[in-house]
């Protein structure tokens, strides 16, 4: 029991750091789903936004005690980051063709920081699973908009 709790204390500071750049990537992208479109479901955006973020700050979280914070996984991690606030900012701005590439970009960014995330540590792999599938259904939406818009 005391290995556990002091395991998780050692983990706080790296979960924390990673859940501040997580979500301030969240608050942005959640102020340009308000300016720009008023229409989404902002509780639901928030809620399922929040959760994914949350998800993958524990699972970089575990990389970085694991290998550090200046690891290739972690690059791809952050990127997936950046790519994905460019992509909610463009998309809510109704950018749909410009979007679509940043979501792709995104996607393959997202599978390559799972890929070796998984490769370190097989839970920290499964926890980006949430952020893919969140991925698959936003280039759909995003190409189906493309089409009839």
């Amino acid at each position: 029991m005391m290995t556990t709790l002091a395991h998780t204390r050692k983990q706080l500071p790296s979960f924390a750091m990673a859940y501040s750049l997580a979500a301030a990537v969240q608050l942005l992208g959640l102020q340009a789903a308000a300016q720009y479109a008023p229409q989404v479901p902002h509780g639901l955006f928030a809620a399922v936004a929040t959760l994914l973020y949350f998800v993958t700050a524990a699972s970089a979280a575990r990389i970085a005690d694991i290998v550090g914070w200046n690891s290739a996984a972690l690059r791809w991690w952050g990127a997936q980051l950046g790519f994905g606030l460019a992509w909610t900012m463009l998309f809510f701005a109704g950018q749909y063709a410009a979007a679509l590439p940043m979501a792709l970009a995104t996607a393959i960014m997202a599978a390559v920081a799972t890929y070796r995330f998984w490769q370190t540590d097989r839970l920290a792999g499964l926890l980006m699973l949430p952020m893919l599938l969140w991925l698959a259904i936003a280039i759909h939406l995003n190409a189906t908009l493309l089409t009839h818009v």
